[in-house]
């Protein structure tokens, strides 16, 4: 590993989000960039102090756990998605480390090409048009894709596993030595918060060593999650199916003639894969675990021992919702409603902020959301009321930004003039 110039971290801090959460020091991503020229120096003498004693420092292996809500009972623990809040400089070292072994992991091409999740140039729309594209072009009659879940998937790591894995894949001395020294001795603690009669409060459980786990939160935690799955491809197509992967989200694809074929050939790869995410200390959640037959209306039944698998005619997969039709009328429905509420909020802002603000509402609000997949939803060809219902509520929101009301005027040349 070469030793890091002060520009590297430099560029390495410009990325950084203009996110206010912190860890447990309360450092958050606008401060550090506020004194960015007075941090530069000492971060890259303490990022090199680390390439060169293969130690990472204890004090930012602490992070502070909060429970983020899904969906579902809110009373119920399972409900919530734990999400690591750790030092904002750690973030940075972690980014700087990363890229080395990104390179590194590329050169020898170590990761399968089925993984979308962290790979350049590789969206979690590219995911799904690629299971959209073996679907339109298979040679055969019957495609079968199982949506599979992964109970609590990166706290369950276990980082003696990780470790044997990384090794083989050429990672040793100084990489793999950070990285142990990364994984090892980490603690954390859970905060929760409320608001108690107007007042919010917050409270803070003790210190806890983990024995497990890749935080969720940190830029290391996705890709060494990464690493510690990437032989998936290789079970699944040794059994002659196809696999769509991003980071913990799977989706197994299975052809065949004939629907009895398929069922078998699923059966037997479900069965390999419980196997091979058993010996990682992994856990399938057959009841969330679904599966979709793409145009068959018949009935299909899937079994994995005696668990009688969820058929669905949709699905959400990667931030979209997938028909068994190959229609994207659901997710358009679900677009819809996203997109009122982006309209509301431009509504609100609009009568106190100036356009620049009012703008970044919009693309943050509204326009992420109707750009997320629209090479799928927003085929002209095949969905032109879909297209013509989001293009109408694009209108009502460029109107609000435009002429601060929601009055029927002319968007001609309003486009343009906004540079939208």
């Amino acid at each position: 590993m070469k030793q890091v110039e002060e520009e590297t971290v430099r560029k390495t801090i410009c990325k950084l989000k203009n996110k206010r959460s912190a860890g447990l020091d309360e450092i958050s991503n606008q401060i550090i960039k506020i004194g960015m020229q007075e941090l530069v120096k000492p971060l890259t003498y303490i990022i090199n102090k680390i390439i060169s004693e293969e130690t990472f420092p204890s004090v930012l292996k602490i992070s502070k756990v909060k429970p983020l809500y899904k969906n579902g009972d809110k009373s119920k623990p399972e409900n919530y998605r734990p999400v690591a809040l750790i030092s904002c400089f750690s973030k940075i070292i972690e980014k700087v480390i990363l890229d080395m072994v990104i390179d590194f992991l590329n050169t020898n091409k170590v990761i399968s090409k089925s993984q979308f999740g962290y790979q350049k140039q590789r969206s979690t729309t590219d995911a799904i048009v690629n299971l959209s594209d073996v679907v339109v072009n298979s040679k055969s009659k019957k495609v079968m894709a199982i949506f599979l879940d992964l109970s609590k998937a990166f706290d369950c790591v276990d980082h003696n596993i990780l470790l044997k894995i990384i090794e083989k894949y050429g990672m040793r001395g100084k990489i793999g030595n950070i990285i142990e020294s990364y994984l090892k001795d980490r603690w954390q603690c859970v905060e929760v918060s409320r608001i108690e009669e107007g007042i919010l409060k917050e409270g803070r459980s003790k210190m806890k060593r983990l024995k497990y786990s890749v935080p969720q939160g940190s830029v290391f935690g996705p890709y060494l999650f990464i690493i510690y799955t990437n032989a998936i491809q290789k079970i699944v197509e040794r059994m002659k199916g196809k696999v769509v992967v991003y980071v913990d989200d799977t989706n197994l694809i299975i052809e065949g003639e004939s629907i009895e074929k398929i069922v078998q050939r699923a059966e037997l790869i479900l069965k390999q894969l419980n196997e091979y995410f058993a010996s990682l200390n992994l856990y399938l959640n057959w009841g969330k675990t679904a599966y979709m037959v793409f145009q068959h209306k018949d009935n299909v039944e899937l079994n994995i021992g005696n668990v009688k698998l969820n058929r669905v005619k949709s699905t959400k997969f990667l931030g979209m919702v997938v028909q068994d039709n190959l229609k994207w009328n659901d997710h358009v429905e679900q677009l819809v409603k996203k997109l009122n509420k982006g309209i509301f909020a431009i509504s609100q802002v609009t009568q106190c902020l100036d356009l620049r603000y009012i703008l970044k509402v919009y693309f943050s609000h509204f326009f992420s959301y109707v750009a997320n997949g629209i090479e799928l939803w927003g085929n002209e060809e095949l969905s032109k009321e879909n297209v013509k219902t989001i293009f109408a509520m694009q209108k009502t929101a460029v109107r609000l930004i435009k002429y601060r009301s929601y009055k029927r005027k002319t968007c001609r040349g309003v486009f343009k003039e906004l540079k939208l």
